[in-house]
Parts: structure tokens; C-alpha cells; sequence
């Protein structure tokens, strides 16, 4: 059966269907927070997660209203009512990053090439296959803008770093003299380092590096009194190491509350995901036996942030020594705004909004080629920054 033209390859709806299927550079905690896109993307309209909510403007303002613990006033009957101030209200103003890229392939030399997987004998028509894969290695690019992004949220920042036309996402601040602009979550400072979240000091006391340290009996409850003091959320989800774990897997009072069958853990099981090539997912999750009330994911995944594959920072998205808790994840706490341009496909035609993010092709004269685009606008949004806690527990 003959395979697609090259030209119903590249219409746009057919890029969309396309992508939706690439999985690479979805990370685990932006997929957890809603940030990526499943299969049902086409249907959906766009490659935004379910955490999406499309903004009419690319800059603006939202509202921080924190949950509120007082009790309304009792009046005597025929007294009117009592005067309760407003509660306060904070704003935040955002704009949403503008992430936006092209690949220029030559049609001279795409008419010339062999699969990339079959016989060098054998000419691949329009080079769809080459195409296919730089498809993939595009879509990979924004799905790991994405996760950087969500990297940024956890740790409360991240910063776009200039360099003439271009603003490098980047998680740590730049040194002087580069220009950089911060984006900044306003996750609270107790809910980072050692977690005084409620101002009565630090939670986490002693390393997790000591097997003696109190993690079942002191931290981990004081840690989920404090989320409920600060939100009213429980703390369901903790995120750490491969390394991290193997630590709290030989804490004392971790293996002693296993009881008299001394195993620490009472499920430990690999995340039931394939991705797109089949494989299964590097993701663990865990349920300690003497407090079965958290999950446990633990996570190797890692970015090369500012710079190339043979030439940048690795990077892992959770940082070293670090517990990241959260609630279950709602939109009531966190969501992805997103921003759809307006997008002339080709010289001639009329502009039409798309949505965020969105990956077309486009026919260039003089030389004959194609241009690969890819454009996404959004930026993460803490709507509660209290629900998310950074813990260093390795010190």
C-alpha cells in the first residue's frame, strides 16, 4: 500500500496528529501537574495538558485568595450584622513566555535521502522519514520547554536569560553582566530549604542522610499539619531521588515501622506508562508500610538546560537532596496559562489564531524548502504558592 504524499505529511492537522504521539521530553512532574499533552490532543484542539486555561491576552493579572480558618461572628437577635473587613487579596501579574523555533530542510537534499531506518539502496520520497524525525526531535524541544518550566515552579523561580534575539529558560539566576528577566512563583521562603512553614523553625532538623533522624514520627506529620494549617490541603505526594530514597529506605525508624516483617515499603511498583517507543516509563512509585498516607515517586529525570546535547548543563529537574510535597493536583492550585497567535501558514494566506502550543510547516521559494515551525506561549501559574513544598532533607 502506498504510504502518504509529502504534501498530505505536512498539512498542518496531520503535523498536530503527528506530534500528539511523540512523548519524548514529557517529564514526570510536569505531566503529573498537568502541564503535557496526551493522546487525545487533536480532539482537544491543541498540545497544552489538561491543566491548560487559554488567556485572551499575553500579559496580565490573577489573584492569590487564600482559604481562610476564622469563624463568622454571633450577634444578639434585632442587632444588625457584624462589619468583617475584606479579606485581603493579592495580584500577581504575568506574561506568558514566548517559546518559538524553525528547521529549514533543503528539498534538494530531502529528494535525495534513504530511510533513515532501511537500505541505503532504497530513496525515502520526499524524505518523509527524515521529516518524521525532525518532527520528533522539535516536539521533544517544546515538551522539554515545558518541563523546565514545571522545574521552575518547584523550586519557586526560574529566569529567561538574554542573548540578543534569543531568552534562554534557565533555572538558576545569571551571572553579571548577562540580562535576564525573573519569573517568580511567590512560593513563600518557609516552603523551601529545611521547611519552617509555619514560622515555629525548621522541620526538618536532621539530615535524612542520619538513619536516627525522626522522619515517620516528627517530619513527616508536622510537614502534613503544616499544609493543612497553611491551605487545608492534605500532603499526598512526595517526590524524590533514586538517591534520596535509598537513604530513607535505611532510616531506623523507617525499616522499624515495617513491623515484625521488617520491609520499609509496602508497594513499590514502576509507573503503568509506556511511552511512545513502547518502553516503560522511569518512574517508581512507593508506600512506606508505617505511613501509607503519601506516595512516593521517585524520579531520575534530567534537562540540558542553556546549551546543547553535546554542550549544556545537566540538569535534573528535581534538585539534589531535595523532597518536593504537594497536594492532589487540582486546577484550584495550579494551572498553565497558554496564549494562541494569530499564524499566516504561508505567504498570501490569511492569518488564523492557534492555539498554544502549535507545529506547522511552511513552503519556502529560492531555494525550495520547508520550515518547520513550532511556537508556544505560556507560563505556569501557582494559584495557592503555599501547596507546594521544597524540602532540602540532605544537608
Amino acid at each position: 500500500m502506498a504510504g502518504p504524499t509529502l504534501g498530505s505529511f505536512l498539512q498542518p492537522q496531520v503535523i498536530v496528529d503527528v506530534v500528539s504521539r511523540i512523548r519524548a521530553g514529557q517529564g514526570r512532574i510536569g505531566k503529573w501537574l498537568g502541564f503535557h499533552y496526551g493522546l487525545d490532543a487533536p480532539e482537544r484542539g491543541n498540545l497544552i495538558g489538561p491543566a491548560g486555561k487559554e488567556t485572551p491576552t499575553r500579559s496580565g493579572t490573577y489573584r492569590i485568595f487564600d482559604r481562610t480558618r476564622t469563624v463568622a461572628l454571633g450577634r444578639a437577635p434585632g442587632v444588625g450584622p457584624a462589619i468583617v473587613a475584606p479579606k485581603e487579596i493579592g495580584e500577581v501579574s504575568f506574561t506568558c513566555a514566548r517559546f518559538y523555533e524553525g528547521i529549514p530542510l533543503d528539498a534538494e537534499q530531502l529528494q535525495n535521502l534513504s530511510p533513515i531506518m532501511g537500505p541505503q539502496s532504497t530513496i525515502d520520497q520526499g524524505g518523509q522519514s527524515y521529516i518524521a524525525e525532525q518532527l520528533k526531535f522539535q516536539a521533544t524541544r517544546f515538551n522539554n520547554a515545558l518541563e523546565c518550566m514545571a522545574a521552575g515552579v518547584i523550586r519557586g523561580t526560574m529566569y529567561l536569560k538574554n542573548s540578543g534575539d534569543d531568552w534562554i529558560p534557565v533555572l538558576s539566576a545569571p551571572a553579571s553582566p548577562a540580562p535576564y528577566v525573573t519569573i517568580d512563583f511567590k512560593m513563600p521562603a518557609g516552603n523551601k530549604g529545611q521547611l519552617d512553614m509555619l514560622g515555629a523553625g525548621a522541620i526538618i532538623d536532621v539530615t535524612w542522610a542520619n538513619p536516627a533522624a525522626k522522619i515517620i514520627s516528627l517530619h513527616l506529620p508536622k510537614i502534613a499539619d503544616a499544609f493543612v494549617a497553611l491551605t487545608g490541603y492534605v500532603v499526598t505526594d512526595v517526590w524524590v531521588s533514586p538517591t534520596l530514597w535509598g537513604s530513607i529506605i535505611l532510616n531506623t525508624e523507617v525499616i522499624n515501622s515495617g513491623g515484625s516483617a521488617n520491609t520499609p515499603f509496602s508497594e513499590f511498583e514502576y509507573v503503568r506508562e509506556r511511552n511512545a517507543d513502547g518502553g516503560q516509563t522511569a518512574e517508581v512509585v512507593a508506600v512506606l508500610r508505617g505511613y501509607p498516607t503519601l506516595r512516593w515517586h521517585i524520579i531520575s529525570d534530567r534537562l540540558v538546560i542553556d546549551g546543547t546535547d553535546s554542550g549544556g548543563t545537566l540538569t535534573t529537574v528535581l534538585p539534589a537532596n531535595t523532597a518536593l510535597f504537594m497536594p492532589e493536583v487540582d486546577t484550584e492550585w495550579i494551572d498553565l496559562f497558554h496564549y494562541g497567535e494569530h499564524i499566516a501558514a504561508a505567504p498570501g494566506l490569511p492569518m488564523v489564531k492557534r492555539p498554544s502550543y502549535h507545529i506547522w510547516s511552511e513552503t519556502i521559494t529560492r531555494p525550495s524548502s520547508i520550515l518547520l515551525q513550532g511556537l508556544l506561549n505560556a507560563i505556569p501559574r501557582l494559584r495557592i504558592p503555599k501547596a507546594l513544598a521544597l524540602g532540602t532533607v540532605v544537608f
